[in-house]
Parts: structure tokens; C-alpha cells; sequence
């Protein structure tokens, strides 16, 4: 993946918790950075904004439930997919097993 060479300026007490999250982590703190930059730009616009500071404390907490209400459709989907593909797992591992008693049993 092709870099570019950013040069950023960060407090000391953020510094200070790159190293410890690098610490426990194993990653290097431009990873850790680039990947938190990444992470951040996949997210809901108005997560964004309570992340950078932009919201007023007080209304943090009825926006982040707005946000789960958003993506609780979302969620939703997953699980039914996930279900379904554990239920087509199941049945396969089902019929292999049937095929298998069949054959140990000399009917085929």
C-alpha cells in the first residue's frame, strides 16, 4: 500500500497514550495512528463529531442512542445472516454425517 509522510504534532499526555496502547499492542505508533484515522472516517458523522470534541457532553449520551438505534437494523441483518449460515453449516455437517453411517454401514 503506498504511504505519504505526514508530520503530526501531538500532546504530550497523547503521546504518552500511544505508547501505552503501542505497549500493549505491538503495533508501531504510525500504524496505530493510521489505523485510528481509518477507523474514524468509517464512522457515523455524528459519532465523528462526539469523538473530536464537537458535541456538548451533555447531549453525548441521547446522540450515541440515536446512533444504536440507526445501526440496530443493521445489526439485525448480520445476525440473521449469521444465523442462516450457521443453520446451512449445521445441515451440512448433518448430511455428512448421515453419508458417513450409511457408508460405515455398507449401504450406499
Amino acid at each position: 500500500m503506498p504511504q505519504k509522510t505526514t508530520s503530526v504534532k501531538i500532546s504530550k499526555a497523547s503521546s504518552k497514550c500511544l505508547d501505552k496502547i503501542k505497549k500493549a499492542n505491538g503495533v508501531g505508533k504510525i500504524e496505530l495512528v493510521s489505523r485510528m484515522a481509518e477507523w474514524l472516517a468509517y464512522q457515523d458523522k455524528t459519532l465523528q463529531a462526539i469523538i473530536l470534541g464537537q458535541v456538548d457532553p451533555v447531549d453525548e449520551l441521547s446522540l450515541l442512542g440515536i446512533i444504536q438505534s440507526r445501526k440496530a437494523p443493521d445489526a439485525a441483518k448480520k445476525r440473521g445472516r449469521h444465523k442462516a449460515a450457521r443453520k446451512k453449516a449445521q445441515s451440512r455437517k448433518t448430511a455428512k454425517k448421515d453419508h458417513q453411517e450409511t457408508t460405515d454401514s455398507g449401504v450406499a
